[in-house]
């Protein structure tokens, strides 16, 4: 979802809701026609649980390698966390495989750096990564292509304490999971429809 502190807002809505109907010195009954909001409120509620709930749902922050996405992307973990969504992980859009000139070996240096020096409230989740591309993988034939093994090199692996995977262990270990909802958060432009 995008923008992701509207997101993040948006599920505080039924504690929100609970109190102002609480500290109301009339009461819900004379909020008029806010009234219906006590129904709403139940049905947002449901919705926070079923996203808390690490049986049924996992939440997916993505972020691109570079300091401010993955500041926005721990902000981001921290609030969910804070709403007792905790069942998270973290994937890093964009990496760059192989430097060919200057620029894309500084631009690989920069996201090595980015990526070694990860904020720590990320270090918790399983982190996986996606190659940066020269297409949006955006359609069948895109994504056909990504998932055939189109000539993308290999995503770059960090140093070891980082342990990020390949989206091909992701997906295989979203299936097994069996959850029933993926949620995905990040900074606007780090690929989550990607």
């Amino acid at each position: 979802t995008a923008p992701t502190g509207h997101t993040l807002r948006m599920l505080e809505l039924p504690s929100a809701w609970s109190n102002f109907i609480s500290e109301s010195t009339h009461g819900a009954s004379c909020l008029g026609q806010l009234s219906g909001l006590e129904d709403k409120k139940d049905m947002y509620r449901e919705a926070v649980a079923t996203l808390a709930d690490k049986n049924r749902t996992i939440l997916i922050l993505v972020a691109k390698p570079e300091k401010t996405p993955l500041l926005e992307a721990e902000r981001s973990s921290l609030e969910l966390s804070d709403l007792n969504i905790n069942n998270q992980m973290l994937i890093i859009n964009a990496v760059l495989g192989q430097a060919s000139d200057q620029l894309s070996m500084k631009i690989m240096e920069e996201q090595k750096y980015a990526l070694e020096h990860m904020p720590p409230g990320l270090h918790k989740h399983a982190a996986y990564t996606l190659p940066l591309r020269s297409y949006n993988i955006l359609g069948l034939d895109k994504l056909r292509s990504f998932f055939s093994g189109d000539d993308y090199g290999k995503s770059y692996s960090p140093a070891a304490p980082l342990n990020l995977k390949s989206i091909d262990v992701l997906i295989n270990d979203l299936y097994a999971s069996g959850k029933k909802v993926i949620f995905v958060m990040g900074k606007g432009g780090v690929g989550k429809t990607t």
